[in-house]
């Protein structure tokens, strides 16, 4: 966690941009299918600015399990949600009472602190995480991608996988 420093050039077999719930599962998978593969996962952020909460459904107990990360979900202490109300569709709300669910209840999550822990899970298992730093430039070249990123390094990656939503840093 904390970066690679100064400007020294790396090379990775995969960058990940965007250290979200969609860039830190993509790490971590990496780590778990291909463990031999250097992945830096980068994240513009440093985790401690106040991001919008959601609820997280009982079915999503089954993708951090996938993860290998349920225990240290768990270890965060999130208020259970006996249930969600959804308005879908239509104008009418729809009740979805956990206690029906064979998943049980889903959590109120900090999104921060969600996120948090998904990179410190992906550092625990080998990803490289650099937090606060935002891409500024890419270049295509033989064999890869020339990121340059705000603190001044410029590395190399064989593949890039751009998470950062809808702004679509390196995609656009």
């Amino acid at each position: 966690e904390g970066g690679v420093s100064g400007a020294e050039r790396q090379t990775w077999d995969v960058a990940v941009l965007g250290g979200g719930p969609a860039g830190c599962a993509a790490a971590l998978s990496l780590r778990a299918l291909r463990p031999e593969l250097s992945v830096l996962l980068v994240e513009a952020t440093s985790y401690g600015a106040t991001r919008l909460g959601e609820i997280l459904s009982p079915a999503a107990r089954g993708l951090l399990s996938h993860l290998g990360v349920t225990d240290a979900f768990d270890e965060e202490g999130f208020v259970a949600a006996p249930g969600t109300g959804v308005v879908w569709g239509s104008a009418e709300l729809t009740d979805n009472p956990s206690v029906f669910s064979a998943r049980g209840a889903g959590a109120h999550p900090a999104r921060a602190r969600v996120d948090a822990m998904l990179a410190r899970q992906a550092s625990r298992r080998g990803a490289t995480v650099l937090s606060g730093a935002r891409l500024q430039g890419s270049e295509a070249v033989p064999g890869g991608w020339q990121l340059t990123f705000d603190e001044g390094t410029t590395d190399l990656a064989r593949f890039v996988i751009d998470a950062t939503g809808r702004t679509a840093t390196f995609a656009r």
